[in-house]
């Protein structure tokens, strides 16, 4: 599938706190070094760049001043059960990026086959492209997501419940999505979520130290 044109628009968010925007915020605060496979402890330049190269381009984000951690306004793509839908995706690259694919999730409720209702976590290989070397973080945005959400992988799901319904009951999982959409994705849902850490600011303030979060830490109370 080519780039998908026009699908995320740059986002600020400021001054996260776990207790005030409760879902999936750790992993901003998540440790993204591996001292175990670190081979170095000088910048990773590769990771700088394509975060530099991601913030030029026509996606909106934030990144943190470690450069490690990134919030990207995603939009839901045409003709898919998604369409309408806007989301803030999580990155968060690890010190031997790009050997291993960097952290994804979504940070608001999405209903999708292969994303972890709970947590947001989604894995890339799940597309069927196992991540490479080769492939730079603009390429989450233009290829991985939209055909991620195009085109769900019921075979391997981490909501059940919504492989079950895409598999059996299309049409009813069309109808979980929107619901889904309206009461989590839409513009107004993430400025009542996230609005007070909204700004015009491209730098996400938080902690770049060495504390640990656990990918199961990122819950939402919200029904």
């Amino acid at each position: 599938m080519g780039a998908v044109s026009n699908l995320t628009r740059r986002v600020a968010l400021e001054s996260i706190s776990e207790t005030e925007a409760p879902r999936h915020i750790s992993l901003l605060n998540y440790n993204c070094d591996n001292p175990m496979m670190a081979t170095s402890r000088n910048p990773n330049r590769r990771a700088s760049s394509d975060v530099m190269r991601l913030m030029r381009s026509k996606h909106e984000a934030k990144v943190s001043r470690d450069m490690k951690r990134l919030v990207v306004k995603f939009y839901g793509p045409k003709d898919t059960a998604y369409e309408g839908g806007v989301w803030l995706i999580r990155v968060c690259v690890t010190d031997i990026y790009p050997f291993k694919a960097p952290l994804v999730g979504f940070m608001n409720r999405i209903f999708h086959p292969n994303v972890d209702e709970s947590t947001g976590v989604i894995c890339l290989d799940v597309t069927g492209h196992a991540w490479s070397p080769l492939y730079e973080l603009t390429n989450i945005f233009d290829f991985f997501l939209p055909q991620f959400l195009a085109d769900p992988n019921p075979g391997d799901p981490m909501n059940p419940d919504a492989a079950s319904l895409y598999v059996n009951e299309r049409e009813q999982f069309q109808k979980k999505c929107k619901e889904h959409m309206e009461k989590f994705a839409t513009e107004e849902a993430v400025r009542k979520t996230y609005g007070r850490f909204l700004s015009n600011e491209k730098q996400l303030s938080v902690p770049s130290d060495d504390s640990e979060s656990s990918l199961s830490d990122f819950s939402e109370d919200d029904d």
